[in-house]
């Protein structure tokens, strides 16, 4: 759980670039697993990228079907 000031902007500072990233991959989108996959070695482990693709799909930012994620339209 995140606890001090310092965690918590990091972790809004990843969502941001994971989110930015879908974006970047325009109407193609991007296969969930291939972005896990690439978050891998930056240390990012399997619950805790969960927790930032639930946080895009919920919030709205992104979409998910067939495990493809695309940004929507702003």
């Amino acid at each position: 759980m995140l606890t001090t000031a310092e965690q918590k902007l990091a972790y809004i500072k990843i969502v941001q670039a994971v989110h930015e990233t879908i974006v970047a991959t325009g109407e193609a989108g991007i296969p969930a697993g291939h972005l896990y996959a690439a978050l891998m070695p930056a240390g990012i482990n399997l619950e805790q990228y969960q927790r930032i693709e639930n946080l895009l799909v919920e919030s709205g930012a992104v979409s998910k079907k067939n495990n493809l994620l695309k940004a929507r339209p702003r």
